[in-house]
């Protein structure tokens, strides 16, 4: 999705911008035929003042713009199904169709709109509605502009996840796992993606994060467990398969015992990944630094690795 209606930058080196609740993170990958590198990346905090972060990562870092993304209660990303018609027809139904999907008033909205799969039974196709506020749009794109940062593209957090994901697991990777989980932990919030064929199915904010994680893992655990039943609930209420693995990235997703406690209380495999599995880090890089942040770094890897 892209809320400014137009292409991210060409260049060969891309930022991604990942603003968080409790830090942010930047992603610089140079892209070619030979692949991804990734040549920098800064990890600053978000509060108290992340204006002063943003110019601190500007400065440091030499950037002047970027992709980047949001999440929360203010966006929203539905899995619709509509009679099969072309694209352009498309950008012109959703401002008609969004009302039913969207839990805001749709003028109040930027909307965008993508065909997912255009062969389903009785002329149908499945299309992705994302819808952001205005108001949240506009509150971002000020807080870059006042960091002296130009923002190219506007994504949200679970679609830059899912881009990443896709940068570092092939199909061969994923053969024996049709459908699965992929979940990143932050230090608030969550975000879910449930993958059917290779095609995003559901995604969902989820309001928890490592910051809620003061005792037992375990025990702890209990509250996200039982959001992510409730998906794959209603998942499987709606497909003709379940979720037989999770995926787990995010800063929150390196907490000691995390990964084996949620896959006893789901029931299902986990692995923990991050963009180091397949994307290779420049020489320059402080390699030490980056293995300790990289499971953080999926976000903002995936708004850099954006087409």
């Amino acid at each position: 999705m892209n809320f400014l209606g137009k292409g991210a930058s060409k260049a060969k080196i891309t930022v991604g911008l990942d603003i968080g609740s409790v830090s942010i993170k930047a992603a610089k990958i140079k892209s070619s035929l030979g692949g991804a590198e990734l040549v920098d990346f800064a990890q600053e905090p978000a509060l108290p003042d992340p204006l002063s972060s943003l110019k601190k990562i500007k400065e440091e870092k030499g950037i002047d713009s970027v992709n980047t993304s949001i999440s929360g209660i203010s966006t929203v990303l539905r899995y619709v199904v509509f009679p099969k018609m072309s694209r352009e027809e498309l950008k012109q139904a959703l401002k008609f169709e969004a009302q039913k999907h969207i839990p805001f008033a749709v003028n109040e909205a930027n909307l965008d709109g993508a065909i997912l799969k255009n062969d389903l039974p009785e002329n149908k196709m499945l299309v992705l509605l994302a819808a952001a506020k205005k108001d949240f749009v506009s509150q971002r794109l000020k807080l870059l502009s006042d960091a002296g940062i130009k923002a190219e593209a506007v994504d949200l957090d679970s679609l830059a996840l899912f881009n990443c994901f896709n940068a570092v697991f092939s199909k061969e990777d994923l053969k024996n796992n049709k459908t699965f989980a992929i979940l990143n932990i932050g230090a608030v919030n969550s975000n879910l993606n449930i993958v059917d064929d290779g095609i995003l199915k559901l995604s969902r904010d989820i309001r928890f994060g490592s910051s809620n994680i003061t005792g037992k893992v375990e025990t702890a655990l209990g509250g996200l467990a039982n959001e992510i039943r409730v998906s794959f609930d209603f998942f499987e209420s709606q497909n003709a398969s379940s979720a037989g693995k999770i995926f787990l990235s995010g800063g929150g997703s390196a907490v000691a015992g995390l990964k084996d406690a949620l896959a006893g209380l789901l029931g299902i495999e986990a692995e923990s990944w991050d963009l180091l599995k397949k994307v290779k880090a420049a020489g320059t890089v402080n390699a030490e630094k980056l293995k300790e942040v990289a499971p953080a770094l999926t976000v903002a890897a995936g708004l850099a690795l954006r087409e």
